[in-house]
């Protein structure tokens, strides 16, 4: 509570007031009261004070706007103020009542803050398309992913339906329709399919759909997110062909092993076959010299010539 008289300064402070400004009694009293108003408000303030006091009345101070005061630190808080008018015999004085409202401020500015934040931080992702639809399927707003992945501004797209990204395949199939369908039923969609850009190019994109619900679990709309996952899906082909590549190659080199090892295996035996046929093909002369060898010592053994007899040179 701040008294103020007809000369705009302090003539009375309650011990509420010291203790909200930072100031002792001794130094709000005998002071004007707009070393109490921050000072890009003060050319303001006597103009005010002297418009109240040509028509005096219980009302609020600056009814509709937002007021601020100054601390002895110099720092400047939300109030509101009160003004009532007070007859004295030194003439008509104005009671101030001042509210700090710093806590329902900060109450009231959590959630615009924090949505703001929210905002900031989806408008910045610029690798996945994110945005809302109403309950018809009509999108309500973009972010720059979704511009960057699908070709569009939000001017462009914000009020049109989304089907607008599904092939025409998919839209005479009622394909948009059924996964807004399957996540209002079941509280998500998902699928990886191809979607079109605004330049009419496609692109394989992994989507959801999550259904969004009030308080009182009627639907209000859905969030949808795309992310284009073409090259993701392209590096894994080309990996499994160079998987594929590679097993068909090893395969290829240990048939051409296995295959010399056959060969190699096939001259053996050959070769032994070869050698067995010249061995029988030899042994068999041999084997009759040999045995008219035997025949003939064991005719020389029975009947042994005479030597003596023997005709000499």
């Amino acid at each position: 509570m701040v008294l103020i008289g007809d000369a705009g300064k302090m003539v009375m402070v309650n011990a509420q007031a010291e203790r909200v400004f930072g100031y002792s009694r001794a130094g709000l009293l005998g002071q004007p009261v707009e070393m109490l108003v921050p000072e890009r408000f003060r050319s303001h303030h006597p103009e005010l004070q002297k418009t109240f006091l040509a028509d005096p009345g219980a009302r609020p101070m600056g009814a509709g706007r937002d007021l601020y005061a100054l601390k002895n630190d110099g720092s400047e808080f939300p109030v509101e103020i009160g003004l009532n008018p007070i007859e004295t015999e030194e003439g008509t004085m104005v009671l101030s009542a001042v509210v700090d409202i710093t806590p329902r401020k900060t109450a009231e500015l959590a959630p615009r803050e924090s949505e703001q934040r929210y905002h900031l931080l989806v408008d910045g992702v610029t690798d996945y398309a994110i945005y809302m639809l109403d309950p018809d399927g009509f999108v309500i707003n973009w972010n720059r992913g979704a511009q960057r992945i699908k070709g569009y501004r939000a001017e462009e797209i914000v009020g049109r339906h989304f089907s607008v990204f599904f092939t025409e395949e998919d839209r005479a199939a009622s394909v948009p329709q059924r996964s807004l369908e399957i996540a209002a039923r079941n509280g998500r969609y998902e699928a990886e399919a191809w979607r079109v850009r605004k330049d009419c190019s496609r692109f394989l994109a992994n989507v959801v759909i999550d259904a969004i619900k009030d308080d009182s679990g009627r639907s209000i709309g859905f969030a949808k997110i795309t992310r284009d996952v073409t090259e993701r899906v392209q590096a894994a082909r080309e990996l499994e062909e160079a998987r594929i590549n590679l097993v068909r190659s090893r395969a290829e080199e240990a048939l051409r092993r296995a295959e010399a090892e056959l060969a190699h295996v096939a001259r053996a035996v050959t070769l032994g076959e070869l050698t067995a046929s010249i061995a029988h093909e030899v042994n068999q002369p041999l084997a009759a010299v040999v045995s008219g060898g035997h025949v003939c010592l064991n005719w020389l053994a029975s009947q042994p010539p005479d030597i003596e007899e023997a005709p000499s040179d």
